[in-house]
């Protein structure tokens, strides 16, 4: 597989633009996105700030690479100018994993070996999409706020027992138990409603194009 470059943001960008189109029904139009599967390299992978009891905890992975092994991006028109987004995705990585934890006022920091195991993952949201002249511009309207995936890491057990450990400095729950759970089901932030992404027509085929101005013009009717 071809080695790329880019962030999780672009990914979910390089998913839109796959638009081979294998059937039409009434309801939408299915795009495979295969001419994007393959290994990225650094993607930015930042875990929102996670807090439970005295423990908080920060986890990024500057380092890794991240192959997208499928997906599909299912259309359909939601009324208003609006379409209804179905992302499918399918990944799995591997690469470097830095843990910024604090119990209390105690702050700590682990490097380690992180493991993406295969997962799958949909995402649904509402965009608009509109015709210029260099492409076709999608804006997302509404989305979740995160996606939460899934890691391994073999600092975790290590983490748990730290965390026992200090936990006798504090006279209540040091919130231990749910740090194993913390560690291997992060949340990363996703866009922001208001994002936008330019899909440019040099990037389609024109079959492709000709199947996506099919989709447009027929959601306006």
């Amino acid at each position: 597989m071809a080695r790329k470059t880019g962030t999780l943001a672009f990914v979910a960008v390089l998913m839109t633009v796959q638009l081979a189109a294998v059937r039409l029904p009434a309801a939408g139009v299915d795009f495979p996105f295969d001419r994007v599967c393959g290994t990225y390299e650094n993607v930015n992978i930042e875990t929102l700030p996670m807090s439970n009891g005295a423990i908080d905890l920060r986890l990024f992975s500057p380092k890794n690479t991240v192959t997208l092994e499928s997906g599909t991006l299912h259309l359909e028109p939601a009324g208003d100018g609006l379409h209804k987004a179905v992302l499918q995705v399918a990944f799995s990585g591997e690469g470097e994993l830095i843990t910024e934890v604090k119990l209390g006022t105690i702050p700590a920091r682990f490097e380690d070996q992180v493991r993406f195991p295969l997962q799958e993952h949909t995402v649904t949201a509402w965009v608009t999409i509109e015709v210029e002249e260099d492409g076709y511009r999608i804006v997302a309207k509404e989305l979740p706020e995160t996606l939460q995936i899934e890691l391994e890491s073999s600092r975790a057990e290590g983490l748990v027992g730290f965390c026992r450990q200090m936990s006798l400095l504090f006279a209540g729950d040091a919130g231990c138990e749910k740090l194993e759970s913390m560690l291997s089901n992060p949340k990363v932030p996703l866009p922001k409603p208001g994002s936008d992404f330019l899909v440019r027509r040099s990037a389609l085929s024109e079959s492709e194009r000709q199947r996506l101005d099919f989709y447009l013009a027929g959601s306006k009717l």
